[in-house]
């Protein structure tokens, strides 16, 4: 018999705002302890509270383990892990619940003064979460991450127009100076949504921003990545490994700076998963190393297969990607584009808000059309230009993405 407990720990504050003014103020504390024990061939995992002591979740857990998966693993031993810094900020560490209303304030009063008849509602939280694992190995880790979030949804209505469109600030901010400069560029952008602009059907040039991007990244590559389609074969990435699949000028690696381990106790490593639009790695989970044949490299992170994701950046400018354009789309917000089946890559939703440009400018608002495209093809033939610009998501800056601008997208 063996076991191993992983238990997190943490305090959020959180401010939320409803129609521009404010609702609640929210301070609180988690924790949880889970319990995976594994005896001959079968596993089960229970769950209880931060004081259940090691002994009862044990006891529990036997109770159980008839009724657990077969597994063909065991725990790690003798592992060190190495040391991981949390990203440090000064200002996020001063931002008390009176410095964060303040920010509340002041976003809702700029959004105000410059667009009249908006609704906002907000919701500002900031995070700290303690991780600890140990297992009957003796083996022992831990790490502390932070996370800062500001969400806000922007809606108007009158007898013409429906119009709503949400976007986040996701990072930890050195200085307060980054929230405005988010929250100027979204005021342009909302400026620029008050004027509706009509384009017919057809193929266009359209630009991917950071927020679509890590939207649709993730999921796919999940969903490509994922152990249960990796052990079947079933994964159109498995037999490619080693293969061009994406552009040259595409390349997507993990730097494992600051989380450790993943969640089966497997260390972060350092890789590339495309290497000039060639597939270099496949994040292999603990429960799918054996079956498939290779060694476990940390692929089990709270149900995604990375502990962080920089897709690098390019060479070109958004401000040079807009002048490019005779005419084309700007996409903000498309919240169904990866609702349906999208392992083989294929997207499609509607058109929520997005950006209609004509001979290099913003012209107006796009409204009532949808889009289909895939999202391979987007990075490898249909892909046209990658920016210097990159925007970063999730505590450690988890995921930093660059715009896309990739041709022959359709809309109707």
């Amino acid at each position: 018999m063996s076991w191993q407990i992983f238990e997190t720990t943490g305090e959020t504050l959180q401010i939320k705002y409803e129609k521009n003014k404010l609702l609640s103020y929210e301070s609180k504390s988690s924790s949880s302890k889970t319990l995976k024990l594994i005896e001959g061939e079968k596993r089960a995992i229970v769950t209880g509270e931060f004081e259940t002591s090691d002994e009862d979740l044990i006891k529990s857990a036997k109770k159980y383990i008839q009724y657990g998966y077969l597994v063909d693993y065991d725990f790690l031993k003798d592992i060190k892990y190495s040391t991981k810094p949390k990203l440090q900020s000064k200002y996020f560490e001063s931002l008390n619940p009176k410095k964060i209303q303040e920010i509340g304030d002041l976003l809702i009063k700029k959004v105000s003064d410059n667009i009249k008849n908006l609704a906002v509602d907000l919701k500002i939280a900031r995070s700290s979460q303690q991780v600890q694992i140990r297992n009957s190995f003796h083996l022992e880790g831990g790490y502390e991450v932070d996370t800062f979030i500001i969400e806000a949804l922007f809606s108007a209505c009158n007898e013409n127009d429906i119009f709503f469109w949400d976007s986040t600030f996701s990072s930890i901010p050195q200085s307060e100076n980054e929230i405005w400069e988010w929250l100027d560029n979204l005021i342009i952008q909302l400026k620029q949504l008050q004027t509706i602009s009509e384009i017919k059907a057809g193929s266009y040039p359209f630009i991917f921003p950071p927020e679509i991007v890590s939207s649709c990244l993730l999921p796919v590559l999940d969903s490509g990545f994922s152990p249960r389609g990796l052990e079947n074969k079933t994964s159109p990435l498995f037999s490619k490994l080693n293969q061009k699949i994406l552009s040259k000028k595409v390349n997507i690696y993990e730097t494992a700076q600051y989380i450790p381990f993943d969640s089966d106790g497997i260390p972060s490593e350092a890789k590339s998963y495309i290497k000039s639009g060639v597939l270099t790695n496949l994040p292999i989970a603990l429960s799918s190393a054996k079956k498939i044949g290779f060694k476990a490299n940390g692929a089990n992170f709270n149900g995604s297969f990375c502990s962080d994701l920089t897709f690098e950046p390019g060479d070109t400018s958004v401000s040079d990607m807009i002048q490019s354009i005779s005419e084309g789309v700007y996409l903000l917000m498309s919240g169904d584009m990866t609702q349906g089946e999208i392992i083989n890559g294929d997207l499609s939703g509607t058109i929520m808000v997005a950006l209609h440009i004509k001979n290099g400018k913003i012209i107006g608002r796009i409204k009532g059309k949808t889009l289909s495209c895939n999202f391979y093809q987007i990075l490898n033939e249909k892909l046209l230009s990658i920016s210097t610009e990159t925007k970063s998501f999730g505590s450690q800056s988890f995921l930093k993405c660059p715009y896309i601008m990739a041709e022959n997208i359709s809309i109707i």
